[in-house]
């Protein structure tokens, strides 16, 4: 057993004080997190596998109304040569043009104050926690008269809670790696800027017995270890830390939080399952202590240990600790119910779970801390900075929404064909994050977009079996699931991804039908080869029913351009007599060349939506002004 000499000359015992350091909660709920996220990447890893499975199979209903014309279009009978193909690479100086039509006004406008909301609503849940933890003294001030040296330590403490919101931001903002570096450049410079600035304060240096954040006993462990690390004593009394580098050592005793999030919304469990899972995990947690709490300090609860102690006996606490758990797993599945049906019913947003479930995860920690003030139902307070950053949130959200309702939504059909599937997420990704508060994507699931769009509903298919069911089968599915949808948005102002699960022989029509009924249709055709042509039909469907200017082609370095040039040349030639390209001898087709990185090809595509939807209102407007001449 490990021993270290204390100052005072008695036998530390390290592995018993260091138990003492990290309390029982702590572990408990480490090692929740730890399980939970594990058993969320499982999860996924299955679905993946029944996607792909039942994606390959072939549907085992008649195929009404599913028929696709087979062989090659009859020729024009004047010839119409190839369009004239426009690469751009969007990357090159300027900054983006202002949007035209109002519907991409707002969108932009959207995005950028729901960012601020949320780093508002986060902001107001760090800094409600932080208080709650200095109130019951879960935290502690140094021991200092130094007014810097305590606001240094609120500050650190909050800032290590903010990690949370710069989490959420990472998630908003989409994958923007230039973006995801300032992020994590700003918050880890911030802690050097804030010790810079308490040196030139002339902030005193602090002695680490007056440190602050922790008890006598866990000071004891840090200093053992400091001895053993540094090969010669190290106590409370000579140990000093500079002001440069306080906020930094205040930030790392109160950092616990970080693991959240990097546990349960790591790139490993996308979509709403890591959430999901860690939320339910971390309930047990409470729920179990309050159902504990009602046994023991209520009558009725009182009278019920009673009797079981009169069965059980001597495992009497045993006993209710099961009976709590498993009152708790059913309250945690109903909730699970209680968000699908929510999600179903347009009450509830992918993107808003996202976020609750993230601040709500935080929130339940929280809680963890105050259950060791030995107060009854105290800790429930835990959840009242969740419940300050819901009300903040929604309400700002829901205005937001309101402006969204009136305008147009701008469909975008997005088509992937090649590439890896991390690259796929990306793009898209990317696309939705700014998109959706334009319009609706839609898009034909499959496991290159699966992980990313796991949705609680979807989740409750799968556990339940249901999954098959999602598929279409027939030319009646397919109109069923076209009539069903709900173009309306979110109660965050965001419109929703629908997504097609198709079977091998339903996917064509359903594409089809898909590009009639969009506005934009964006086709990623990377990896593009003379060995890799697996997209002539979504070539030759989008020359004959979707017109040029609403078509957009996605290309880099992967893509064989001139095999590419090639096939839409032939293509061309077997084009339908009543396909809205054939009597345009100028059609121009556009391809975006994304070598010039994801955010410039993004911005292209939503300046391109934009320009189709002003297009379209001008159209409408002159429309109105002939009818009314006739008039």
């Amino acid at each position: 057993m490990l021993t270290i000499n204390s100052a005072e000359g008695s036998a530390l015992d390290v592995p018993g004080a260091a138990g003492q350091f990290f309390d029982a909660s702590m572990w408990v709920t480490l090692g929740a997190a730890l399980l939970v996220s594990t058993a969320a990447f499982i999860v996924m890893r299955l679905y993946l596998r029944r996607v792909f499975r039942e994606s390959q199979g072939r549907a085992t209903l008649p195929q009404a109304g599913l028929r696709v014309e087979e062989g090659p279009r009859p020729p024009l009978l004047s010839a119409i040569g190839p369009p004239k193909i426009q690469t751009e690479n969007p990357g090159g100086p300027g900054g983006p043009s202002r949007a035209r039509s109002s519907t991409f006004q707002h969108a932009e406008t959207a995005f950028h104050r729901a960012a601020r909301v949320y780093a508002l609503g986060g902001s107001i849940h760090a800094a409600i926690s932080v208080a709650l933890l200095f109130l019951f003294e879960i935290y502690s001030l140094p021991t200092t008269s130094s007014r810097l040296t305590m606001l240094a330590c609120y500050v650190a403490v909050f800032w290590s809670w903010f990690f949370t919101t710069m989490v959420a931001l990472a998630l908003f903002w989409g994958p923007d790696r230039r973006l995801r570096a300032l992020l994590v450049l700003g918050y880890l410079a911030t802690l050097p800027m804030m010790g810079v600035l308490l040196q030139l304060a002339g902030a005193p240096a602090l002695p680490f017995a007056d440190l602050g954040l922790m008890s006598k006993d866990e000071a004891a462990v840090v200093s053992s270890l400091a001895t053993v690390v540094m090969r010669h004593p190290v106590t409370a009394a000579t140990l000093t830390f500079s002001p440069l580098v306080q906020p930094i050592l205040f930030w790392s005793l109160s950092a616990a939080p970080l693991t959240i999030p990097l546990l349960a919304f790591n790139r490993f469990i996308r979509g709403t399952v890591g959430p999901l899972f860690i939320t339910l995990a971390l309930m047990l947690v409470p729920s179990t202590f309050v159902i504990v709490d009602l046994v023991l300090y209520t009558s009725v609860g009182i009278k019920f240990a009673g009797r079981v102690k009169g069965i059980f006996g001597g495992s009497t606490y045993a006993v209710l600790m099961v009976i709590s758990l498993t009152l708790s797993a059913v309250i945690a599945w109903f909730g699970l119910l209680w968000i699908a049906r929510r999600y179903r019913r347009r009450q509830l947003s992918d993107q808003t779970f996202l976020f609750d479930a993230l601040w709500l995860s935080v929130s339940f920690w929280v809680t963890v801390y105050l259950m060791g003030n030995h107060h009854q139902f105290r800790y429930l307070l835990g959840l009242l900075p969740f419940a300050l950053y819901k009300i903040t949130v929604r309400n700002a959200l829901k205005r937001l929404a309101a402006r969204t309702a009136p305008l147009p939504n701008v469909r975008l059909l997005f088509l992937r064909v090649f590439g890896s599937s991390s690259r796929s997420e990306k793009l898209f990704d990317l696309l939705a994050a700014r998109w959706r508060y334009a319009g609706s994507i839609q898009l034909i699931s499959a496991t290159d977009v699966a992980r990313g769009r796991f949705e609680p509903d979807e989740f409750l298919d799968f556990l339940s079996g249901r999954l098959a069911s999602t598929y279409i089968s027939s030319g009646t599915d397919l109109d069923r699931r076209l009539a069903g949808l709900d173009l309306r948005p979110d109660p965050d102002g965001r419109y929703r991804v629908n997504e097609f699960f198709c079977r091998t022989d339903t996917w064509q029509q359903t594409v089809t039908r898909l590009m009639v009924q969009s506005d934009l249709v964006a086709m990623d055709l990377r990896g593009f080869t003379s060995e890799r042509k697996g997209c002539l039909f979504e070539l030759s469907s989008l020359r004959d029913e979707v017109p040029l200017p609403r078509v957009v082609l996605l290309i880099d370095q992967t893509t064989d351009q001139p095999q590419l040039r090639q096939t839409l040349a032939d293509l061309w030639q077997t084009m339908n007599p009543q396909s809205p390209n054939a009597h345009d001898g100028n059609a121009r087709l556009r391809m975006i060349d994304l070598a010039c990185g994801y955010p410039f090809a993004v911005r292209r595509l939503i300046q391109l939506g934009d320009e189709v939807i002003a297009c379209r209102g001008l159209s409408n407007q002159g429309e109105r002004s002939e009818q009314k001449t006739d008039l």
